[in-house]
C-alpha cells in the first residue's frame, strides 16, 4: 500500500499525515453541516459620519464589526450610531432572505455557495422603494464570523452602513 501513495506522502512522518487528514475531515464536517443546518447570523444597520462624534457603544459588543472601522478607508468615520437592535437571521443555502432597511429600501442576502475551506458566496441586492426588482450590490467570499459592510446611501446626514455577519461563533 506504501508503494501507491505519491512521493511525497511517503517522506512526511506519519503525525504530520494524520493531522492534514484530520484538517480535511474537519473542514469536510465543517461544510456538510452549514449545508444542511440554518446559518446564523446578524445584519447591523448604522449610520456614520466624518464629523466628530461618538460611537455608538453596543458596537464594542461586536468586535470584528467595531475592527472594520478601525482600518482604512472606513476609519475616516469618527461617529457611528447603530439603527435600532441587529436583525437576527438563518440563512439557508440558495434561500434569499430580505432585511427592511430604514431608508425603505431592501437588501437581499442569499448565501450561493459554501466552499470546501468553509467559506461562504454570498451575495446582496438592493430593492429600491416601489419596485420588484433587486441590483446586484455584491458578491463575496467571507469567513465564518468576520463581516463584510455594505455602505454608500445617503442617510440622516451621514452615510447608511449594514453589516452582515454570518455563520458567528461567541465574541463576532
Amino acid at each position: 500500500m506504501i508503494a501507491r501513495l505519491p512521493r511525497l506522502a511517503r517522506q512526511l512522518p506519519a503525525f504530520m499525515l494524520s493531522w492534514l487528514m484530520g484538517g480535511l475531515i474537519a473542514a469536510s464536517l465543517t461544510h456538510s453541516a452549514y449545508a444542511q443546518e440554518p446559518i446564523a447570523g446578524r445584519v447591523i444597520i448604522m449610520v456614520a459620519s466624518e464629523k466628530p462624534g461618538r460611537v455608538d457603544p453596543r458596537l464594542s459588543a461586536i468586535p470584528s464589526l467595531l475592527a472594520a472601522f478601525k482600518k482604512a478607508p472606513l476609519n475616516a468615520y469618527q461617529s457611528i450610531e447603530m439603527e435600532g437592535q441587529p436583525t437576527a437571521l438563518r440563512m439557508r443555502l440558495k434561500k434569499a432572505e430580505e432585511v427592511e432597511l430604514p431608508n425603505g429600501r431592501k437588501l437581499r442576502l442569499e448565501v450561493e455557495k459554501i466552499n470546501t475551506d468553509g467559506t461562504f458566496l454570498v451575495s446582496a441586492s438592493l430593492q429600491r422603494p416601489g419596485q420588484n426588482k433587486y441590483t446586484l450590490l455584491l458578491r463575496v467570499t467571507e469567513v465564518p464570523g468576520k463581516p463584510f459592510i455594505v455602505a454608500g446611501q445617503p442617510y440622516k446626514g451621514g452615510t447608511l452602513f449594514i453589516g452582515v455577519i454570518l455563520g458567528e461563533t461567541k465574541g463576532s
